[in-house]
C-alpha cells in the first residue's frame, strides 16, 4: 500500500507518522512511538541513532551527541569523539534511518515526504535545514512550520474551518513558541510575528521538578558531582524521573517517587500544588509571549477562534488553566507529541494526492546541487526541492513576487561589474598602522580602487549592509550549546558576545573570554557568485579597529553553501595593536579558496570568531579584485 512520512526532527525526540488509505496514525518507533534524537559515532566511523544511540553511549559518552538541533547553522564543527561532524549532518543521519526504517517496515520506499522546522527560525537557519534532506539523499516533498503541521492536523480532524484563526501554543523541550494561523482558500497563513520564550520549555519543568526533589531531600542533589561517575548515573536517573513525575501530576493529584543517593533510597510524594507552585512563572511568560503575538497581528482577542496547546508538556492542567485567561476556548491535541508529525503526513498525502492528479512523478526529482532550495515561510506548501513539475500549483500571484525579489535583489548579490556602484569604491583609511607592524599584519596603505574593468562588491559600508545581507551573533555558552541572535533595530546580542552600529561603523564586543563567539554577515534566502572577484586575485578587505581589551584567538572566514567554508588566523596581527587603533586589512582571496571556499556558492562573506575579552569595530568590508598581491596584504 502507498503511504506518505511527516517527519519531525524535534530538539528532544524525533517523531514520525505515516498516512496511507486506512489514514494518519503515528510511526512505531519505539514503545513510545518517538525516538530521542541522539547520534552515536562508533570507532569504525558508523553512526548509530535514536534508543541504540543512548544505549551505545551509556559505555561511552564521549561519542555521544545530543541537543545538536539547537546548534542548527553554526559555522564552529560539532565535536563527537573528537571527530568534526555539523549539526545539519546529524540530523541528516537521523532522518535518513528514520525513513529507512518505515521503508523496510512497509517493504517499499514513501511516496511523498514533509519535513518541520521552527517557525521562529530565520531565513538563515531555514536555509541550513533544507541542507538536512541534500545530505541524507532523502527526496523530500515539501518543508513546513511545525504550527502549520499542526493546524493542518486540527484541520484533518475537523477542528479547524475555513476562515478560523487558530492560536497554536507549542510546548517543546527548551523553549515555548505562540503563533497565530487563518485558514483560508490557499492554505494556512501566518499572522503577526510568531513568539518564542526560552523559560517555558519541558526542560525547564523537569529542571523545577528537580529542584522539587532537592528541596525535600535538603539538598542531597545539588550536592552530588556530575564529574564521578557513581553520581553522573545517580543524576541521570533522577532526570529520568523528573519527567516522568511530571507526567504523572499531569493525570493524578499526586505521585511517589524513589530516589536513589549515595546513603541510599529515599521515598517521596509530590503533589501536584506543589509543582504547580514552581512553574507558574514560567507558565504566564508563555501567556505572554501568546498575548504579545495576538497584538502584533492587530486583532482582537475574541477574534481568536481557539486555542490549541500542543508538545510534550502541554497536558499539565496549570497550564490550560493559564491559557484560559486569554479568554478563548483552550484544548490540547490527542497526540501533543505527535501533532507536528501528523500533520506532516497529512499534508505529504495531500502533496502526493496533487501529484497524481496531475500526472506527475511523486516525489519530486531530487535537485543534487541543492542550488533552488526553498521553505515555506507562510502558507505551508512550498515543494522542496522545486521543479517545473511542483511549481505548477503555485500560485500566479507568488510567482510574480518572487520574480521581483529575484530581479531587484539577485542582481546586487552576485558581485559582478555591472552591480559596482560609486558606492563600492573604498574610503580613506582612518588611521596608520604602527611602522614595526610585520610583513603579514593588516595593511597599513589602503589598496587602490577598483576601476569600472576591476570588479568589488561591498558587503557593508558606512553603517549599512549590501542588500540581501543580515548581520547574526552566535556563542558557544557554557555548555557549547550554540546559541544566536538576528541583527534587529540596530542591535543583535547573544551571552558572550554583543554588535551594534555606531558612527557608521559595526561595533562587537566579546562578553566572555571563555566562551568562542562570532557575528558575520549573511545572504538572505540566497547565495552569491564572488568568482570573478575571486579569481581575479582578489581579496577581502576591511577596517578593523581595536577599541579594548585582548583576544586569545581571532580568525576571518567566509562560508559558502554547505559544507565549504574557510577562516584565516589573524590572532598575533590583533594582538599587536593598540587600543583605538585602526588597520586596513587586506587577505587574499587564495587564503580562503586553498583551504575550500567555494567562491560560486557564497553565503556569508564575512564573519569574525574570537575568544576573549576583545571589542572592535569594522567598517568598508568589501571584496575586491586585483588586490591579493598588495606588499602589506596578510600571508597565507
Amino acid at each position: 500500500m502507498h503511504y506518505s512520512l511527516g517527519v519531525d526532527l524535534g530538539a528532544r525526540f524525533a517523531a514520525v507518522a505515516i498516512a496511507d488509505d486506512l489514514g494518519t496514525h503515528a510511526a512505531q518507533l519505539s514503545p513510545l512511538f518517538v525516538v530521542p534524537s541522539a547520534v552515536y559515532l562508533s570507532p569504525d566511523g558508523a553512526m548509530l541513532t535514536g534508543d541504540a544511540a543512548l544505549t551505545a553511549g551509556e559505555s561511552d559518552p564521549t561519542r555521544l551527541a545530543r541537543n545538536f538541533k539547537k546548534r542548527l547553522g553554526d559555522p564552529t564543527p560539532f565535536l563527537v569523539a573528537d571527530a568534526q561532524s555539523t549539526p545539519e549532518q546529524l540530523m541528516a543521519e537521523q532522518l535518513r534511518q528514520v525513513v529507512a526504517e518505515i521503508a523496510e517496515q512497509r517493504g517499499e520506499p514513501a511516496q511523498s515526504i514533509v519535513l518541520t522546522y521552527p517557525v521562529t527560525w530565520g531565513p538563515y537557519r531555514a536555509e541550513h535545514f533544507t541542507r538536512i534532506a541534500e545530505l541524507s539523499g532523502i527526496n523530500v516533498r515539501a518543508i513546513i512550520t511545525e504550527p502549520v503541521a499542526t493546524a493542518t492536523f486540527l484541520e484533518s480532524q475537523g477542528n479547524v474551518k475555513q476562515g478560523d484563526i487558530v492560536a497554536i501554543v507549542d510546548f517543546g523541550y527548551d523553549s515555548v513558541t505562540a503563533t497565530l494561523l487563518r485558514k483560508g482558500s490557499q492554505g494556512f497563513a501566518i499572522l503577526g510575528t510568531p513568539e518564542e520564550n526560552d523559560h517555558a520549555g519541558s526542560a525547564d519543568f523537569d529542571n523545577a521538578m528537580r529542584t522539587l526533589l532537592d528541596q525535600k531531600l535538603g539538598g542531597l542533589i545539588s550536592s552530588l558531582d556530575p564529574a564521578r561517575a557513581a553520581d553522573a548515573a545517580m543524576l541521570a536517573a533522577i532526570e529520568a524521573k523528573c519527567s516522568a513525575i511530571k507526567e504523572s501530576l499531569s493525570v493524578r493529584k499526586e505521585a511517589s517517587v524513589v530516589v536513589t543517593l549515595p546513603d541510599g533510597p529515599h521515598r517521596l510524594t509530590i503533589t501536584r500544588e506543589e509543582f504547580a507552585r514552581l512553574i507558574r512563572p514560567s507558565v504566564r511568560q508563555a501567556v505572554a509571549a501568546l498575548r504579545r503575538t495576538i497584538s502584533s497581528a492587530e486583532i482582537d482577542e475574541d477574534a481568536i477562534t481557539s486555542i490549541a496547546l500542543t508538545g510534550g508538556a502541554s497536558r499539565i492542567p496549570l497550564i490550560a488553566e493559564e491559557i484560559a485567561e486569554v479568554g478563548r476556548p483552550v484544548r490540547s491535541t490527542h497526540h501533543p507529541k505527535l501533532s507536528v508529525a501528523l500533520g506532516a503526513a497529512h499534508e505529504a498525502r495531500t502533496l502526493a494526492d496533487a501529484d497524481a492528479r496531475a500526472g506527475a512523478d511523486a516525489p519530486s526529482e531530487s535537485n543534487a546541487s541543492g542550488n533552488e532550495t526553498s521553505v515555506e515561510r507562510s502558507t505551508g506548501r512550498m515543494p522542496w526541492p522545486p521543479s517545473r513539475r511542483t511549481m505548477i500549483g503555485i500560485a500566479a500571484a507568488v510567482l510574480v513576487i518572487l520574480g521581483v525579489i529575484v530581479a531587484t535583489i539577485v542582481p546586487r548579490l552576485v558581485g559582478s561589474p555591472s552591480a559596482t556602484t560609486p558606492s563600492e569604491a573604498p574610503a580613506d583609511t582612518r588611521s596608520e598602522a604602527p611602522a614595526d607592524t610585520p610583513s603579514e599584519a593588516p595593511a597599513d596603505t589602503e589598496p587602490p580602487a577598483p576601476t569600472e574593468s576591476e570588479p568589488a562588491f561591498t558587503v557593508f559600508k558606512d553603517g549599512e549592509a549590501a542588500a540581501g545581507l543580515r548581520w547574526y551573533t552566535a556563542a558557544a555558552g557554557e555548555d557549547d550549546s550554540w546559541g544566536s541572535a538576528e541583527y534587529v533595530n540596530g542591535k543583535s546580542e547573544v551571552p558572550g558576545i554583543r554588535i551594534a552600529e555606531s558612527n557608521g561603523t559595526m561595533t562587537a564586543e566579546w562578553t566572555s573570554s571563555d566562551w568562542l563567539s562570532q557575528f558575520w554577515v549573511e545572504v538572505h534566502d540566497n547565495s552569491m557568485n564572488l568568482e570573478e572577484i575571486l579569481d581575479g586575485d582578489g581579496a577581502l578587505v576591511f577596517d578593523l579597529t581595536v577599541l579594548s581589551g585582548s583576544a586569545s584567538s581571532f580568525e576571518v572566514a567566509a562560508q559558502c553553501t554547505f559544507p565549504c567554508s574557510a577562516s584565516v588566523d589573524l590572532t598575533s596581527d590583533v594582538e599587536s595593536m593598540q587600543p583605538n587603533e585602526t588597520a586596513n586589512v587586506i587577505v587574499p582571496s587564495r587564503c580562503f579558496t586553498s583551504r575550500g571556499l567555494d567562491a560560486t556558492k557564497m553565503t556569508a562573506p564575512f564573519l569574525l570568531i574570537g575568544r576573549g575579552d576583545i571589542s572592535v569595530a569594522v567598517d568598508n568590508i568589501r571584496w575586491q579584485s586585483n588586490t591579493g598581491t598588495h606588499p602589506d596584504a596578510v600571508i597565507c
